[in-house]
């Protein structure tokens, strides 16, 4: 399996997804493309041109089948926004990842970690270039196997533990299961429905993660009429916090959320000032509980997350705790964690 940033540590990943990175011309001699690699860069490359219009990515890499399907279920799957803007989001939102690259029908796999949904791709070599032959959206709980008890609730909010803890640990799992669902020359298909009631509850549910997760997003970005103090009071708190951290005082934010663990402080204070003004807010909880968690990411940078957790203060939200997550850091993590644990 191969994800972006697979072998390096947490705070190589994180620095790359902050600053990126630039190789000077010349500055190493040129080496032999390693296995896959025109794969990975096609995938990179469509996931980019999704990110301003689908259509102009699915026209570059899609074949005639694959791409008529997907536009005639655009409006199916993104029934409150135009598919434009719908597809933009998920895919500046989202991780991916890549297994069989060296065979002549790879797969690459989308996931959406706030709506735990996976657009799943078979890609084909076709007259020297890639083209995605099959495409489907699934929810985590069908690739997983958990088809018994279809939820509509991403994974990571029906855990019980820290939300931020739970949205890296569930999300990294997630590349896992598509790991082992594409395993010894599998393919994805044979974990999804094909027909009938199941394949419409499928696409159907995926559907309205989409729309929830979205929903979050837009509804902190945008106040509407009548919303709940709580939540107009937040978003100030959010953009006092952004403006301070602008303003060259990152570090006395992150000093005064006492609760920030040390590794993440020390981490936050090598962040160029106006980290946090680039930042935008792709989730957000903050309904019926004393504490509210807001989830910042660089847009079209969807491994790298910030959370901010507030608590209730006198009149206003109190920032507690900050924390860094990174998708593929965290897989990294169990894979040597499962590693260890192997006699």
């Amino acid at each position: 399996m191969w994800h972006p940033y697979r072998a390096l540590s947490f705070a190589a990943a994180i620095g790359i997804a902050v600053a990126g990175t630039a190789r000077a011309a010349g500055a190493e001699p040129p080496r032999p493309p390693a296995p896959g690699t025109g794969l990975l860069a096609a995938a990179g490359e469509f996931r980019v041109r999704c990110l301003s219009d689908h259509r102009d990515a699915l026209a570059r890499f899609a074949s005639e089948e694959v791409r008529r399907t997907f536009l005639e279920r655009d409006a199916q799957v993104w029934p409150t926004v135009t598919p434009r803007v719908g597809w933009s989001y998920f895919f500046g939102t989202s991780v991916w990842t890549a297994t069989q690259i060296e065979t002549g029908t790879p797969h690459v796999a989308f996931y959406h970690p706030w709506s735990d949904v996976y657009l799943l791709t078979t890609w084909r070599a076709t007259g020297g270039t890639l083209e995605i032959i099959d495409a489907a959206l699934a929810m985590g709980d069908w690739l997983r196997g958990d088809d018994a008890t279809l939820q509509l609730v991403p994974q990571w909010l029906r855990a019980e533990d820290f939300a931020p803890a739970a949205l890296a640990r569930t999300g990294a799992a997630a590349l896992e299961v598509f790991e082992a669902a594409t395993s010894a020359g599998k393919g994805w298909r044979t974990s999804l429905p094909a027909t009938g009631k199941a394949a419409q509850f499928n696409i159907h549910g995926a559907t309205l993660l989409l729309a929830g997760a979205l929903r979050s997003a837009r509804s902190f970005a945008w106040p509407e009429p009548g919303e709940p103090a709580r939540l107009t009071a937040l978003r100030r708190a959010v953009a006092d916090a952004r403006r301070q951290a602008s303003d060259g005082e990152l570090s006395k934010l992150v000093a005064g959320a006492s609760e920030t663990l040390p590794p993440t402080a020390k981490l936050l204070a090598g962040f160029p000032p106006d980290f946090m003004a680039r930042l935008e807010v792709v989730h957000a909880l903050a309904a019926g509980v004393k504490r509210s968690v807001v989830f910042l990411s660089p847009p079209g940078q969807g491994d790298l997350v910030l959370s901010l957790v507030y608590e209730e203060g006198q009149g206003r939200p109190l920032l507690r705790r900050l924390d860094l997550l990174s998708f593929s850091a965290a897989y990294q993590a169990r894979q040597v964690g499962a590693a260890g644990a192997q006699p």
